[in-house]
């Protein structure tokens, strides 16, 4: 979300949904178990100013070699995921996410 759009231009989308994945790197540790290669998420304290493709190419080489699900695959585990992911670490580590979500509560209590 561009900083300089006013709350009502809010957008109920993301650039790319991995971003907000690999903010909860504990809860994908725990979704792929054995062979989750942690250490090849990106470190970047601005993770959503990481390309794209950076991101989906690290989830899939931190995903690679797990035993049971193997490479991390968008339809086959992303919305798993997706449903397990703590929405406290990534608001505290995603500010659009944050915004997004002020936004919308502010939006239902208005």
């Amino acid at each position: 979300m561009d900083p300089g759009c006013e709350d009502r231009e809010c957008q109920l989308m993301v650039q790319c949904m991995e971003t907000w994945l690999v903010c909860d790197s504990e809860i994908l540790a725990t979704y792929y178990g054995q062979g989750f290669r942690e250490n090849a998420l990106p470190k970047n304290a601005d993770i959503e100013s990481v390309a794209k493709d950076n991101i989906l190419r690290s989830l899939k080489e931190a995903t690679r070699t797990t035993k049971t699900k193997g490479a991390y695959h968008k339809t086959q585990h992303g919305p798993e995921i997706l449903e397990r992911i703590r929405a406290d670490e990534v608001r505290g580590k995603a500010p659009a996410c944050e915004r997004l979500f002020a936004v919308l509560f502010h939006a239902l209590h208005d």
